[in-house]
């Protein structure tokens, strides 16, 4: 902590107290220990857009170039595209912590590990790391990446995959998108060593913050999927939205260490 400067120790403290609001988020939707009998969906959700905004703010005050992640998350959490109640996401819980829970206390969590480990920079470069506009799941430059490197692996289908992944969600084609995201965490697990991506999630020698994008990754593509692959049809569906297939960042956290390694 020596060479944290006092404006990181604050930035430090900010995450912390965002953080500890943001484990209090299942109590305002009314949920007690997991358990929804009460549970308010209006309620919760007015109380996770005013953290938002507060979040957002920061943001913008503190990581440069952090616009484009600001509207894709007011975008994101809009009352029009954020519908996540009756989707595929298990119990009313499990909703809570994968749509409005996990994807921030991931990214809070990389934060500080980044300006713990002196390398604050790394925030910034994350925020820069894509490209991509609204209609792209992918950044294009990273399948560019991809496509110069020279390894012992074939990376044809992986790109081709991803070419596949950015047209599906270009035409908001969100069964698609969930289950391209969910062959290729599949199919990439060779390159780490590993024979599956479970393994990969908690075997591979990377960084926290790394690991644990990963198993968010796993855990939710794997929950999301299951429910467009193996449930039959019903009298009455609801058909999912972009954001319960919102895997951008830890997707291209896996390519960018794809391209690390090779």
């Amino acid at each position: 902590m020596d060479k944290v400067t006092d404006k990181l120790k604050v930035i430090l403290d900010e995450l912390d107290n965002f953080e500890s609001q943001l484990e209090e988020l299942p109590e305002k939707f009314g949920l007690i220990n997991g358990i929804g009998s009460n549970f308010d969906y209006q309620r919760g959700k007015l109380r996770f857009d005013s953290w938002l905004k507060k979040y957002t703010q920061w943001l913008l005050k503190n990581i440069p170039g952090s616009e484009k992640e600001i509207k894709l998350l007011i975008y994101r959490f809009d009352n029009n595209n954020c519908n996540p109640e009756g989707s595929g996401y298990g119990t009313k819980n499990q909703m809570v912590e994968t749509v409005f829970i996990r994807p921030f206390r991931n990214k809070i969590d990389s934060m500080r590990e980044d300006i713990l480990a002196g390398d604050f920079d790394l925030v910034h470069k994350e925020v820069h790391s894509t490209n991509a506009s609204n209609n792209d799941y992918v950044s294009k430059s990273r399948i560019d990446e991809l496509r110069g490197l020279s390894s012992k692996y074939d990376f044809s289908k992986l790109i081709a995959l991803l070419t596949e992944l950015n047209k599906a969600y270009e035409n908001q084609m969100y069964y698609s998108v969930g289950c391209l995201v969910r062959v290729i965490i599949d199919h990439v697990p060779p390159v780490f060593g590993c024979s599956s991506f479970n393994e990969m999630a908690n075997n591979y020698s990377g960084t926290k913050s790394f690991k644990e994008a990963m198993k968010s990754l796993n855990e939710q593509m794997r929950k999301v999927t299951d429910s467009y692959l193996h449930t039959q049809i019903r009298e009455k569906e609801v058909a999912p939205v972009g954001q319960q297939v919102e895997a951008r960042s830890p997707l291209d956290l896996l390519l960018s260490e794809i391209i690390r390694i090779s």
